[in-house]
């Protein structure tokens, strides 16, 4: 009977080692911060403040990914938005990190995220930023269509 005991747990421990060896990185090279790292590419971006600024991110001259004659420049907090390079309208931009000043709040939506208001000639309209980085930016305006507006960078 010992000898019966002795037998099951080697064949216990055996079979542990082989399940515990077998779940581990494939390759045997990789390490914890390498499948972090991996993980962490993945993102699309981080919109959590106060990780990101996105206003700085938005500095630079965009182009439209649904109209390609449509560009936005952006310079400190003044957006001018482009149309065949004749210029539509100028607003000045501000940070609401939360998403919770008046403009912002005043449709009745709640946005939890980034948000930026935008004033011009034709009011105050809070917009959503859906994403940004440094390649692209994507918004939508709170209340509106739901539907958002997509612009990359232009090198220069």
């Amino acid at each position: 009977m010992q000898k019966l005991t002795t037998i099951s747990t080697v064949f216990g421990v055996l079979a542990m080692s082989i399940m515990i060896f077998s779940c581990g990185p494939k390759g045997g090279d990789a390490t914890a911060s390498d499948t972090t790292a991996a993980a962490d590419t993945t993102k699309k971006f981080d919109t959590t403040p106060p990780k990101v600024d996105l206003i700085k991110i938005m500095q630079g001259r965009w182009r439209s990914a649904q109209d390609t004659s449509y560009q936005l420049v952006i310079e400190g907090n003044k957006m001018r938005h482009m149309n065949g390079g004749q210029l539509t309208e100028e607003t000045e931009i501000q940070a609401d990190e939360t998403c919770t000043r008046a403009t912002c709040t005043n449709t009745g939506a709640k946005p939890d995220g980034f948000c930026f208001i935008e004033r011009g000639a034709s009011g105050s309209q809070c917009q959503f930023i859906v994403g940004a980085d440094s390649d692209h930016i994507e918004y939508s305006q709170v209340g509106g269509t739901g539907k958002s507006l997509v612009f990359y960078k232009i090198k220069e």
